[in-house]
């Protein structure tokens, strides 16, 4: 019969030992990370999302932020949404429902769905989303990142 396996104290855990444990492989290390890069890909895995744009505009300037729909697509309606809150719903009938009314005279949505921002501000930098609703199928999101350029002046 075989003696029992003997360990030395480095391996016994006492409460109060002076001695540092030897560290051992960690064998849920890569678990552990693949679960959390799963996590962290998130919600935008799992729509129909398209990575953000990069727009560039110039302060008092229009800018267009241009959809890539298919021809064939039935949209029921397309939601804008700006850096706040939701900007516009636009229709295929071409009928606009404007919802922020900072945007009031300043942007126009073409029959390409596209969003057409006039006289641009600072204010009107930041993140932008089209959600585009569709008959029998899923909704689909795009997303914009406006960043405005131009001649600032200092305060004095």
């Amino acid at each position: 019969m075989a003696s029992p396996r003997r360990h030395t104290d480095d391996w016994v855990l006492q409460p109060f030992s002076n001695k540092p444990l030897k560290s051992q492989p960690h064998v849920l290390s890569p678990c552990l990370w693949t679960l959390l890069l799963f996590l962290l890909m998130g919600q935008g895995a799992s729509e129909k999302d398209s990575a953000s744009t990069v727009v560039k505009g110039i302060l008092g300037d229009s800018v267009i932020l241009s959809l890539n729909i298919s021809v064939d697509a039935e949209v029921e309606h397309i939601t804008w949404s700006g850096p706040k809150d939701a900007i516009a719903v636009a229709f295929p009938s071409g009928k606009i429902l404007l919802l922020d009314k900072s945007y009031q005279g300043r942007i126009d949505i073409p029959e390409n769905n596209s969003l057409s921002i006039n006289k641009l501000t600072l204010k009107d930098a930041g993140s932008y989303k089209a959600r585009i609703n569709q008959k029998g199928s899923e909704d689909i999101n795009e997303r914009f990142i406006l960043y405005i350029y131009g001649e600032f002046q200092r305060a004095h």
